[in-house]
Parts: structure tokens; sequence; C-alpha cells
């Protein structure tokens, strides 16, 4: 069985903060244990492993919530290469959590150390085979009410989720840490005028170089609103510069802002809203 509250409230989790709640989740198994935990895979789940100094003994905690699928790309001369994604509904129905299968389960199993004990937790449901092959490789499968109640007995709180404002803020920290303060400040600025404009969903990709920021309608808007999955306004954010695209009529991308990091003087916050919002609103009012 899956447990839509849970799932919902750790998929609005931030990769950190859903490896920091492994992290004190594990720690609650033993007093006297040592937890290491891994970053977050690409398939959305979280490595702990515990060691117990009284006994020597090494467990596997495996935690796992299910990844928002990624809408495709839009093509234009402004992508950074080697992204891709995969299809989303944007029709505002209910979406259909995937269930957690043998396949996965095996993949798990295959990270080359030695535990004497694993335990798989998944926010989510579970196929009969998962659970068969589980049992038969001793393995401890949990679902996502399995997972709400281990939570609840370890007397652990799910964090709050970032904020709209919190996430672009924490993007472009990590994105632009060699920012002067003054321009990272005006992006976050910017990011946060553009986002109170419209009902927005983001779309972040981060390449070797560049981290894009696409605004897209968000989730539950009318299903006829024309661009459900292209990105209206995508923010560029790279060592030196920070881009604001905006769709135009031709649903192409233009450059109506760029701000560069080693420039003497920066424009005021008003003169790049001048800018920026005017487009925005030109397309938001197109699209919708």
């Amino acid at each position: 069985m899956s447990d839509p509250d849970t799932l919902r409230r750790l998929s609005a989790l931030s990769d950190e903060t859903f490896g920091r709640f492994v992290a004190e989740v594990a720690e609650t198994v033993a007093s006297d244990a040592a937890v290491t935990v891994a970053p977050p895979s690409p398939a959305g789940g979280v490595d702990a492993v515990i060691e117990s100094e009284s006994d020597d003994r090494r467990l596997l905690f495996h935690v796992r919530r299910p990844v928002d699928p990624t809408p495709p790309r839009v093509a234009d001369e402004t992508d950074a290469p080697g992204r891709s994604g995969e299809e989303t509904d944007e029709s505002g129905g209910e979406e259909t959590v995937p269930e957690f299968d043998e396949v996965e389960l095996r993949e798990i199993l295959t990270v080359g150390e030695s535990f004497d004990a694993v335990v798989v937790a998944v926010a989510g449901p579970v196929t009969a085979e998962a659970r068969a092959f589980a049992e038969e490789s001793g393995v401890r499968l949990l679902d996502g009410s399995d997972l709400s109640s281990l939570i609840r007995k370890r007397g652990v709180e799910i964090p709050r989720p970032e904020s709209v404002a919190e996430r672009l803020d924490r993007l472009v920290e990590r994105q632009a840490s060699e920012w002067p303060q003054a321009v990272s400040d005006l992006a976050s600025e910017v990011l946060a005028e553009i986002e109170g404009l419209a009902d927005f969903d983001h779309r972040v990709v981060h390449a070797d170089e560049t981290t894009d920021v696409d605004f897209l309608f968000a989730r539950g808007a009318d299903p006829d609103r024309q661009g459900g999955t292209d990105p209206v306004v995508r923010a560029r954010l790279t060592e030196t510069e920070f881009r604001v695209y905006v769709a135009d009529a031709d649903d192409q991308f233009e450059c109506v802002t760029a701000l560069s990091v080693i420039r003497d003087r920066e424009p005021t916050l008003e003169a790049i809203l001048a800018e920026v919002l005017p487009p925005v609103r030109s397309a938001v009012e197109r699209r919708g």
C-alpha cells in the first residue's frame, strides 16, 4: 500500500533535505551506531549505512521516493548539451505512483558491499514479485504504509518543504557561489518577481557550466491552456552571467536581460525589472 500524505510530503523535499531526513531516521535505529549517508540517486533513493559499534554489525537502510518525471526540454539555440527528460502528465489529473518492482530491488542489492542486514523502505506501493524476492533474499521490504508507521514509531518529523522563494534562492547560491553578493541578490529578486506573475511550476536542469530554471504553468491549471509543457520563462545562471529568456509569439526564446557579474557597475533592480516583466506578462497573457 501507499500512504499519499507521506508520499506527498517526502516528494516535496529537496534532495539535501531528504538525505538529512533519511539520516535522522537511520540514527534512531541504534544509539551507538555511526551513520553514513550517500547522496540521493537519480532513481530517488538514499543509502544509509548504519555501523553498530557494540556488535560490529553493518546495516544498509535504503529509502526511496518516486522521482517526479521531468517533461521534455524545448529545443532551442540556448539549450545546454546533454539534457533530456520523460513525458509527464500536465492534465491536472491524479498522478499514478509506479509500483516498486523486483528489478529495482535487485539493483539496490548490487551495491557491491557486504551487510549483516538490509532494509528497503519505499514511499509507495510494492509489487508482489518484489515482496517474494525480498523474502527469498532475506531483505526487509517496507511499502509506503510501513514507512509511515516506522517514521511515527521513531518519532521523526518529516521536514517542512522549502518555499518557492527559498528554493530559488538556494539555486542561485549553488550556481553563483562566486558571484558578488549584490549580483546574487539581484538575481534572486528578479526570480521572485517572475514567480509572482503566474502560478508556475519549475523545472531545473544542471549542466556542467550552467543552471537553467524553467517557469511553466503549474499542474492543475486549465488543461486546455496552451504551452502546458513549454517554458514561458527560462532563467540561466552561469559562472559569469545571469540571463532571462522569454518565449515570444512563435514560442522561441528571446533574451530580455543579461547581467554580467564582472562589470564594474551593475544596473538597478528597477532597470532590470523594466526589461523583464513586460515581456513576461505578455507571454503569460498569450499562453493563458
